[in-house]
C-alpha cells in the first residue's frame, strides 16, 4: 500500500512535468492535498519528503490566495470558504507549531480579511447564504480558535454554530 500510494501520490506531487489542475488551480482545492500529504509524511516519519511538501506547499501559496478577492472574500461561497480556507488554517496552524513559529502563513493584512470574510456571509449562528453548489453550513468553534491564534477577530465566535 506504501509503494502505491509513493508511486501514485507523492511521486506525482513531487514530479515538476506533471501537470494537474490541482497544482495550478486558484480556488480551494490547491490547498487540500498538501495537508493531506503532510499528514501522511509525518506518520511515515519521512523527514526529507515532509521537507519538500512544505517547500512545495508555500511555493504555491500565492495561486491559492489569488482566489479570494481584495477584500478577502470568496467567489465561491462560504460553504467552499470553510472547506478550503479551512484547510488552509489548519495548515498554517501545524506548520507555525512544527517550526515553533518560523514560517507564519497567517501573518499579513491579506490573511487577516480572509479570515474576516464568515462576517459577511452568516445570517446567524449556523446559518449563512449559500450559493454555488453548496448548502448551508457552519463555522466550526475549532476554526474560529485557530484564527484567533493568529488575528484577534472574536467576532467570529458570532457565527459558530452551537450544534
Amino acid at each position: 500500500m506504501r509503494v502505491e500510494i509513493g508511486r501514485r501520490v507523492f511521486d506525482q506531487f513531487f514530479n515538476p512535468t506533471f501537470r494537474s489542475w490541482w497544482k495550478t488551480c486558484t480556488n480551494n482545492w490547491e490547498r487540500r492535498l498538501p495537508r493531506r500529504l503532510w499528514h501522511r509524511a509525518c506518520a511515515e516519519c519521512d523527514p526529507d519528503r515532509l521537507g519538500r511538501i512544505i517547500a512545495e506547499s508555500l511555493a504555491n501559496l500565492d495561486r491559492f490566495l489569488e482566489g479570494f478577492t481584495p477584500d478577502g472574500g470568496c467567489t465561491e461561497g462560504p460553504g467552499y470558504w470553510l472547506f478550503g480556507f479551512g484547510w488552509y488554517v489548519d495548515l498554517a496552524s501545524a506548520l507555525y507549531d512544527f517550526t515553533g513559529g518560523a514560517i507564519n502563513m497567517m501573518a499579513g493584512e491579506r490573511i487577516r480579511k480572509i479570515s474576516r470574510y464568515p462576517l459577511t456571509a452568516w445570517i446567524r449562528p449556523g446559518q449563512n447564504l449559500p450559493f454555488a453548489d453548496t448548502g448551508h453550513s457552519y463555522l466550526s468553534p475549532h476554526l474560529a480558535i485557530k484564527i484567533n491564534r493568529f488575528h484577534a477577530i472574536p467576532e467570529l465566535f458570532g457565527p459558530v454554530s452551537a450544534d
